[in-house]
């Protein structure tokens, strides 16, 4: 290695491209590459040793050797990570899905840096779900680059799907029984009706509703209870 050295850098010196090539090309086929070959031409004189190059900047995360250690062909020695750019790994169930889908924005809150928000990308969805969870695995990237997220944090992502027009109503004011969705709507002179309407998407606020309701409709929006209560009681059937 040490006379193949004092070629490549002789024939560097007398600056005869031909001979240069071909030192330069018997270095690669001993194993070195080209950043180590352009650090040699700098030095000016053969060397002992030749430093190993990492093929990026980043971080070292895992450290599998130390000096004066014998290492075999293949093994790894040190493990480096870009941390300028991370990615979040957040879950999705599967009727929510649809919604999502990869270059939306999202708003992520770190549990160790209370108040503040950064913005992440949906990079990936997962083509498949989980069998006992239901969810699918959803990657956001998010940039790192002064260093204040580290892996491994717990992260909540907040992503907004743009529903256009739709009927919202207070989640409160929908009874559930069985498999029905119930409201009861205000039919004038102090009555209720119990109106069975079909449900869509919802927060923790509002409901979607799809069918059952019109725009303007005056409904009870609390004590759902009390009153499906009362009116079982007094109708003493099961009418809903």
């Amino acid at each position: 290695m040490l006379s193949l050295q004092e070629e490549y850098l002789e024939s560097a010196k007398r600056s005869r491209q031909g001979l240069v090539n071909a030192s330069r090309k018997r270095l690669t086929l001993w194993g070195l590459n080209n950043a180590q070959i352009d650090w040699l031409e700098k030095q000016g004189k053969a060397q002992d040793y030749v430093p190993l190059f990492a093929p990026n900047d980043g971080v070292v995360i895992q450290k599998n050797i130390v000096a004066g250690a014998a290492f075999s062909q293949g093994q790894t020695l040190l493990q480096i990570a870009d941390l300028s750019s991370l990615w979040i790994e957040t879950f999705a169930y599967e009727q929510d899905l649809p919604l999502i889908e990869p270059g939306m924005s999202a708003s992520v809150r770190l549990t160790n840096i209370p108040g503040d928000e950064f913005t992440a990308t949906v990079m990936q969805v997962d083509p498949f779900l989980g069998e006992n969870t239901r969810t699918a695995r959803v990657r956001l990237q998010v940039v790192n680059v002064d260093g204040k997220l580290k892996p491994g944090l717990f992260a909540q992502a907040t992503l907004q799907s743009d529903f256009g027009e739709m009927l919202l109503i207070p989640k409160d004011a929908v009874l559930v029984s069985g498999e029905k969705r119930i409201v009861f709507k205000d039919i004038g002179e102090g009555r209720l009706k119990p109106v069975t309407v079909r449900t869509g998407y919802s927060d923790d606020e509002y409901v979607v509703v799809r069918k059952g309701l019109q725009e303007g409709d005056r409904i009870v929006t609390s004590g759902n209870f009390l009153i499906a209560a009362e009116s079982k009681l007094k109708a003493g059937v099961d009418q809903w």
